[in-house]
């Protein structure tokens, strides 16, 4: 079964991709792909603008979680043509707009990360860090960059 079947199984489907202006969505170096942040983004507008413990609770920021980490997916299929050519997810890095008493972070981009297992399988998991932050452009919830080996032949 392939990624997009995987998806449509779970009753998911990939965003469409967010305006960017100076930087690139995804930067290829060898079998490296360098995903750029992504916020949740969906239906052509940002989604889950606040804060984790003041606008939003857990399993709100857990679905900001996996919308950010679809929009990294388009960026890769935009990219390299296909998802099948990820042969892995290497590292994933979640940002989450939270108040400080907001202490689950790791709750939070674990659901990007079981997403990516569920996607990939043993080559989705990864290493990771989670942070929690006072601010996140556009005020979003949660932001989630990656870095992807890709096949290159």
């Amino acid at each position: 079964m392939n990624v997009h079947e995987r998806l449509k199984q779970a009753g998911l489907k990939l965003p469409e991709l967010a305006p960017t202006k100076e930087f690139l969505r995804v930067k290829l170096i060898d079998d490296l792909a360098f995903v750029s942040g992504h916020a949740p983004f969906e239906g052509g507008d940002f989604r889950y603008i606040g804060r984790i413990g003041r606008e939003f609770d857990l399993s709100s920021g857990r679905e900001a979680a996996k919308l950010a980490v679809l929009g990294c997916l388009t960026s890769l299929e935009t990219d390299l043509g296909s998802l099948e050519r990820i042969q892995e997810i290497v590292k994933l890095n979640g940002y989450v707009n939270c108040v400080p008493e907001f202490h689950a972070l790791p709750q939070i981009t674990d659901a990007a990360s079981h997403l990516l297992i569920d996607l990939f399988g043993d080559s989705g998991r990864h290493a990771r860090t989670t942070v929690g932050v006072c601010s996140l452009p556009m005020g979003a919830t949660v932001e989630i960059d990656l870095i992807a080996r890709i096949r290159t032949s």
